[in-house]
């Protein structure tokens, strides 16, 4: 029922405190009442769950009659209803229809009613002076005690529904709170785990880096092996010492006696500039005999001489 509007006058009496079934069976007698044959097709007669708008079938001879009832004491009946009903009226081939409420109409549904002319409306004033005083039943003042029942009902539930909400909320916050406090331990022992493993590679590292320059350093301090040779032999003094017969022929070799071919004349320089060892006496002799020899030679080639 959203979006319609409030009644203007709320009643509090036994009609209103009827139930839906009973309003309707109180309807039923009333127009029997009337002198109309009634045929209460709605769901408080038949038990069934759709009653398609009809509620009572009035029939008397050269009238038939479609009424439909509206027990609504908060809300007021739109004109939708009235259109409705005279829809109704026309696929049932009705002379009229009645649409009863406990209630009110809306001015548009008064409207139409009066516009359309075939549709004539009941509303709760009305209604109540149909049908008369009512008097309260032993089950409406059962109803009336379970309503209030059910109102207290309802503020204490709504009380007790704030008060576990407002419970639920702090239970809430505080597992909330419990959980961030649970979350910042984690992070706590997660960094430090982070900065255990951290330690833990570098003093690997370290203790490699170590390692490997030890070895490195006692390799490179290990004298080189040398395969074994020949030791070299030391020289001595006297390796160096000449013999006389040694320095007269190299002293032979660098001085030497040359005599011109051509003029015959006898040449003495040495080759160095040491000068020549003193000659033996059979050294002498050989020499003055190669001179003789060449002079001969000489005095035969130049006649002149």
């Amino acid at each position: 029922m959203s979006g319609l509007k409030n009644v203007r006058q709320r009643h509090d009496d036994a009609l209103s405190r009827v139930g839906w079934d009973h309003f309707e069976s109180l309807l039923a007698v009333y127009y029997r009442g009337q002198g109309y044959e009634v045929e209460h097709c709605g769901t408080g007669g038949a038990g069934g769950r759709f009653d398609g708008g009809i509620d009572l079938k009035l029939r008397r001879p050269g009238e038939y009659v479609l009424v439909q009832c509206k027990h609504w004491n908060a809300k007021q009946v739109p004109h939708n209803d009235v259109h409705q009903l005279l829809g109704l009226m026309l696929n049932e081939n009705a002379t009229g229809g009645i649409l009863v409420t406990s209630g009110e109409f809306t001015t548009a549904a008064t409207q139409a009613a009066a516009r359309l002319g075939r549709v004539h409306l009941v509303e709760g004033r009305e209604l109540r002076s149909m049908l008369g005083p009512l008097p309260e039943r032993p089950a409406d003042r059962m109803g009336v005690l379970q309503s209030v029942s059910g109102a207290l009902g309802t503020v204490v539930t709504g009380e007790l529904r704030n008060q576990v909400m407002s419970a639920a909320g702090d239970g809430l916050r505080h597992h909330a709170r419990r959980m961030a406090g649970r979350a910042a331990q984690g992070a706590l022992v997660t960094l430090g785990m982070k900065l255990l493993v951290a330690g833990l590679f570098l003093a690997i590292a370290v203790y490699l880096l170590n390692s490997i320059g030890a070895v490195l350093q006692s390799q490179f301090a290990q004298p080189v092996n040398r395969s074994p040779t020949t030791p070299m032999p030391t020289p001595s003094s006297a390796s160096f010492q000449t013999s006389p017969a040694r320095v007269q022929a190299s002293a032979a070799e660098r001085c030497r006696e040359l005599i011109d071919a051509t003029s015959g004349t006898y040449i003495d320089h040495c080759m160095g500039s040491t000068p020549p060892p003193a000659l033996t006496e059979e050294e002498r002799r050989a020499l003055t005999r190669k001179a003789d020899e060449a002079m001969k030679v000489i005095e035969a080639s130049t006649p002149e001489m």
